[in-house]
């Protein structure tokens, strides 16, 4: 629970100190009713299921994705909130390796493959831009496919290796947030630091290729509350209609209280209990244009 509140708000304990003589200053972006944005994006992400019941551990580690968000700002909005960010983002994985480790129960066995994975981003978020500090409310979706391929298994002394695909592990993720957002402001620099808290659920289809003793397409499930927190700092030049910019974004979500419900090739079906968690860091870069 600290490492979560402490990602919400380092990025606004980095300026404060910088941002106590910029009150008062109105952000330039009510100017334009539209601004649109676009920019690469790097992301790195780490993730691991801990299951009570048999002692399982599945981790992604070292997940580096490649992509571009879209975002829309209508910075003219007639309501209480007066700025709407509406945003959207695509990666696909150019490194990444998984391991399923069985050595805390009967199967004493661990097992290292590559790992390919897709992540989609959608968000909708509202803003009260009041001076330089404004409130925010979001919501947001994101759906993390991760197919993993050539496993190679390591048992007592020996190992065995399966080339191509040999398991399914697909993460569908909603949820909400509440934060603030900072900005400072000088002629054509300008810097944006904010942070969030928030709670949200979490799903997971998976499916145990390689495992006789799954069943398929959908060997588990599992469901759960998480618990989130994050920040971002963004800085960018910005002249009259376009900006051109720099973002750093980081993020954490934990569930210490999920179930996975397993579904067994001889009919039956097993439920245990499991934690879950993900840090997710990223950079991105590009331009935006008003309107």
């Amino acid at each position: 629970m600290r490492k979560i509140i402490a990602l919400a708000v380092i990025g606004l304990a980095m300026a404060a100190p910088d941002a106590l003589a910029q009150t008062g200053e109105k952000t330039a972006d009510a100017e334009h009713p539209v601004t649109i944005s676009a920019a690469y994006a790097l992301t790195t992400i780490n993730l691991s299921q801990k299951y009570h019941d048999s002692g399982s551990i599945l981790s992604w580690r070292d997940i580096h994705l490649q992509g571009g968000q879209l975002n829309v700002e209508f910075n003219k909005v007639p309501s209480a909130f007066n700025k709407t960010n509406i945003g959207v983002g695509f990666y696909k994985s150019f490194h990444g390796y998984a391991t399923d480790d069985d050595t805390n129960n009967g199967l004493n066995v661990i097992s290292v493959s590559s790992t390919e994975a897709l992540l989609l981003d959608l968000k909708y978020e509202m803003l009260f831009i009041n001076n330089m500090f404004s409130p925010k409310l979001g919501l947001d979706f994101s759906f993390l496919k991760l197919d993993d391929y050539d496993v190679k298994s390591f048992y007592g002394s020996g190992s065995t290796i399966h080339k191509g695909l040999a398991s399914r592990f697909d993460v569908y993720k909603f949820g909400y947030y509440v934060g603030m957002q900072m900005k400072i402001a000088a002629g054509v620099f300008y810097m944006n630091v904010s942070g969030q808290i928030g709670t949200g659920i979490y799903i997971v289809l998976a499916d145990w290729i390689l495992r006789t003793d799954f069943k398929h397409p959908i060997s588990f499930y599992d469901i759960g509350f998480s618990l989130r927190g994050g920040g971002d700092l963004e800085v960018g030049l910005k002249f009259g209609r376009f900006t051109i910019f720099t973002k750093v974004l980081l993020s954490y979500d934990y569930s210490p209280f999920g179930t996975d419900n397993q579904f067994l090739s001889n009919d039956k079906e097993a439920m245990q209990f499991a934690t879950f968690d993900l840090f997710r860091a990223g950079f991105n870069a590009g331009f935006k244009v008003s309107f």
